[in-house]
């Protein structure tokens, strides 16, 4: 391992507040958002989301969230999603590919497939979807909404959803410039500024630009990152507002499929630099965000929201990776080289009203709301000739095939409307009801390109997906809930006449209490849930030999508790808790998955600690220590009769920092400090094994004005 030294120089006008709100200070800027989203202490605790229609408490969301906020990405120099999603409470990250570019993530056993932007998603993000995000640095904060979310945003899996919240401009001038250094040569260079572009701040502007380039633990890989993004808040009137904003990233990197292994499910044990592929190896996404939203207020606190996003993105890629076991008398593996090219855009619209209201001396809340997503795919995929490597001994030197990508794959165009409502119904006894639903219209075509003719299609009509959920508070000053969200997911599988299957349905039940303590600094959370989802794919028995057709006849089942705790427990000592547990299994499958996980790659234990403690006065006044944990318990992956296993691991962080004056700041940050070697993900004999990062570290200095 390299360190390298780093410097890091930040201007802004204001330092950190003890108590605050998003509307006015977060951290690095402030924002000109219409809602306020009050976060406490050292902003570890956000105590509002908006990854609903409009910003809620937490304590009275009947679902669990995490929130992940601007303070705790910087304190723990968080620069990707896959890098903050593994400090989230029973988050499971997979790689798919090189340099932490292309990355899965999983929560209570289901794949997450839909990234919101301020609520607004692309149409889905099956895959590899996730090389589209951002870097963290144009983002507030980024809310886990744990279990379906099918009442706002239609078709989707059941785990989760992120809702990753932007920055926004102020009209108080906030400049912030950042250069860093690290292992693995790793170079980053970032500017963020913010102000009026108005005398009197009704037009305010923020810019935050970035270069990130890095080396890697991992032979060849490497990636350069540049990132810049844009926004403007206007006032139009006292009670409008209009928000316009542009993003636009391009990552040059290194394509890597991950380690091959031996065919009895044996893993390799080689350098944690061993790379299995060629040096012209590379996976560059290049993707633009345009959006735009209004918001009127009303003077009885109602408001109206309008939005709409444009998105655009190209992924190209080729290389060399390992599509056979390892031969244990020689070490060699062979290789398969592809080249592939994806392109898809989409857009986004929806609109919204939200109306607080009383009857009867009670608190009322109304929603409703119509979205519509769109979006077009055109892929190529071309393979080229077979290469054989040594996994103890790798040439990367390897001839390279010309791609021409002159067959594309046919294209799909997806689309979905849907219709929503929800009501929060004040009860006597401190009581609130929840009810809601929505109504959604899904369909995908995929075409010939040589025909033009539409070669299959899919359609769900007036799909409703039914929402309802009760809150008690009591017992000083907890909140208990009860919600039932049902699951609404198309399939991709056909029975035996070549028709779509119908969705695959089913329902999560949550129990949980929610409780805020020491003056509201600290808020605690504990879930229990179940979630049943039936219609899957399993392979009809009558279908006749190649046919491949499908009947939906399986089921399966995840349940689990989650519980985190997260705020300041004692003054300027900040902590964040949590644990998960998650357990899932075939209730109808096929003969070998009857009673076994279907997520096999999810740890049934997850946890995850991060505390961090600043003196305020004395000899050591300035000095802020923070110090934390993940450990996960063991997981495998089973491909024909075969189990591929990872043994449980912790990895233990820590942070030091330096306030040298009310400007001026100095920070350390180091990760894998025991060194822990574990694979953080196994698949199969083939590829897709990956070796964690060894022992590593960032210094950062930062500067405020």
């Amino acid at each position: 391992m390299r360190l390298a030294a780093a410097l890091s120089v930040s201007i802004a006008l204001s330092g950190f507040a003890s108590s605050t709100t998003l509307a006015q200070v977060e951290q690095d800027g402030e924002t000109d958002e219409l809602e306020e989203i009050v976060v406490v202490g050292r902003a570890y605790l956000s105590k509002e989301v908006t990854a609903g229609k409009g910003p809620v408490d937490i304590i009275d969301l009947p679902q669990t969230v995490n929130v992940i906020t601007r303070q705790r990405i910087e304190d723990q120099f968080l620069t990707t999603l896959p890098e903050l999603l593994q400090q989230a409470t029973g988050v499971t990250v997979e790689a798919t590919a090189g340099a932490g570019i292309n990355t899965n993530f999983f929560v209570r056993g289901y794949f997450i497939d839909t990234i919101l932007l301020d609520g607004l998603p692309e149409i889905d993000t099956v895959g590899s979807g996730f090389s589209t995000a951002f870097d963290t640095a144009m983002y507030e904060r980024v809310e886990i909404l744990k279990g379906p979310a099918g009442l706002y945003i239609g078709a989707g899996e059941p785990g989760a959803i992120l809702n990753l919240v932007r920055k926004r401009a102020s009209a108080d001038a906030n400049v912030t410039g950042t250069l860093t250094a690290g292992s693995f040569d790793r170079f980053r260079g970032q500017i963020d500024a913010t102000g009026a572009l108005h005398k009197a701040g009704k037009i305010r502007g923020r810019m935050v630009a970035l270069y990130d380039d890095s080396e890697s633990y991992q032979d060849v890989v490497n990636s350069q990152r540049a990132m810049v993004y844009g926004t403007l808040g206007v006032d139009l009137t006292q009670s409008t507002t209009l928000q316009l904003g542009v993003a636009h990233q391009e990552i040059d990197s290194v394509l890597f499929y991950g380690l091959p292994a031996f065919a009895d499910g044996t893993l390799l044990d080689v350098p944690r630099s061993t790379f299995i592929g060629a040096d012209w190896n590379q996976l560059d996404p290049t993707i633009t965000d345009v959006f735009t939203a209004i918001e009127h207020d009303f003077a009885d606190g109602s408001f109206l929201k309008v939005a709409a996003r444009y998105f655009d993105r190209e992924l190209f890629g080729s290389g060399a990776f390992a599509s056979s076991a390892v031969d244990p008398s020689t070490g060699d593996v062979s290789l398969t080289t592809l080249g592939f090219e994806s392109n898809k855009d989409g857009v986004a619209l929806d609109a919204y009203f939200n109306k607080p209201f009383k009857i009867a001396g009670l608190d009322h809340n109304f929603v409703i709301g119509a979205d519509y997503r769109q979006s077009e795919d055109d892929s190529f995929f071309e393979v080229g000739p077979n290469l054989t490597q040594n996994v103890f001994d790798p040439d990367h030197a390897l001839p390279g095939p010309d791609f021409f990508f002159e067959f594309p794959l046919n294209p799909t165009e997806t689309s979905q409307v849907g219709v929503y409502t929800q009501a929060r119904f004040g009860l006597p006894g401190s009581v609130t009801a929840v009810l809601g639903g929505r109504v959604s219209w899904w369909d995908t075509e995929t075409t010939d390109v040589a025909t033009g003719d539409i070669v299959t299609e899919r359609t769900v009509d007036n799909e409703f997906t039914p929402y309802a959920a009760l809150l008690w508070q009591g017992l000083n000053d907890h909140t208990f809930y009860f919600s039932l969200a049902e699951i609404f997911q198309p399939q991709e599988d056909v029975d035996i006449n070549n028709e779509s299957l119908p969705p695959r349905t089913g329902q999560q039940i949550e129990l949980g209490v929610k409780g805020e303590y020491l003056d509201g600094r600290l808020l605690g959370q504990l879930a229990v849930y179940r979630i049943e989802d039936t219609n899957r794919a399993l392979p009809d028995p009558d279908s006749p030999p190649g046919l491949g057709a499908s009947i939906a006849a399986g089921e399966v089942r995840s349940e689990g508790f989650e519980a985190e705790l997260v705020g300041e427990v004692l003054p300027n000592f900040n902590l964040t808790a949590g644990y998960a547990y998650v357990r899932t299994e075939f209730e109808e499958g096929t003969v070998d998955q009857q009673g076994q996980p279907f997520s096999t790659f999810t740890p049934r234990n997850i946890y995850n600690l991060w505390a961090n403690y600043q003196q305020p006065d004395g000899a050591l006044a300035g000095l802020d220590v923070g110090v934390g944990l993940r450990t996960v318990s063991s997981f495998y992956s089973e491909r024909d009769g075969v189990r591929f296993e990872g043994d449980g691991y912790t990895i233990v962080q820590a942070r030091i920092g330096y306030a040298i004056n009310e400007h001026l700041s100095l920070s350390l940050v180091g990760n894998n400090l025991l060194d822990e070697s574990y694979y953080e993900r196994v698949t199969a004999a083939t590829r897709q094994n990956y070796l964690g990062p060894p022992l590593n570290a960032t210094l950062i200095l930062q500067a405020r004005f």
